[in-house]
């Protein structure tokens, strides 16, 4: 918005991008209470923002061993190796969510996980064999389930 530049440099927050991630990135290499708050921005900084899955998946990779229970990372690795074109990764990150799921109690894992997983399993397979079409319908309609399961309030 207008005028957010001017207050940001006011109170001392500049807006460059490369210092940012420079920062963000030495953070990340201190063991502290926030480097894995600073490892997660970081691969959704690279990952969402600046379309970098490879530079994204490092930082995913580093979490993963941090945090091997949560499904979230696991997940965002298959993803991002989907969007990276490396669709063997993708294929074991997700063949390692669905077993992790698996064999927890009931519940654990959200059922978005599983859904959008197959959902990118189905379109890097299209891919793979070059049918660009079907690629691209089985993440629309991955994402079309996934926004009416949030409109009718059954995701969050």
């Amino acid at each position: 918005p207008p005028g957010l530049q001017l207050i940001a440099s006011l109170v001392g927050i500049s807006g460059d991008e490369a210092l940012g991630l420079k920062q963000l990135g030495q953070s990340s290499s201190n063991t502290h209470w926030l480097q894995s708050d600073t490892l997660y921005l970081l691969s959704y900084a690279y990952g969402q923002t600046k379309k970098n899955y490879s530079g994204a998946l490092t930082y995913l990779n580093r979490l993963n061993s941090m945090y091997p229970n949560n499904p979230h990372f696991v997940f965002l690795k298959g993803e991002y190796a989907y969007r990276a074109n490396n669709f063997a990764a993708s294929r074991t990150d997700f063949a390692k969510l669905f077993q992790f799921c698996d064999s927890k109690p009931k519940g654990f894992c959200g059922k978005h996980y599983f859904f959008l997983a197959h959902y990118f399993l189905a379109a890097g397979y299209n891919k793979e064999k070059n049918d660009k079409a079907s690629a691209f319908g089985a993440l629309n309609y991955a994402h079309g389930w996934l926004d009416a399961g949030k409109r009718l309030g059954f995701l969050k």
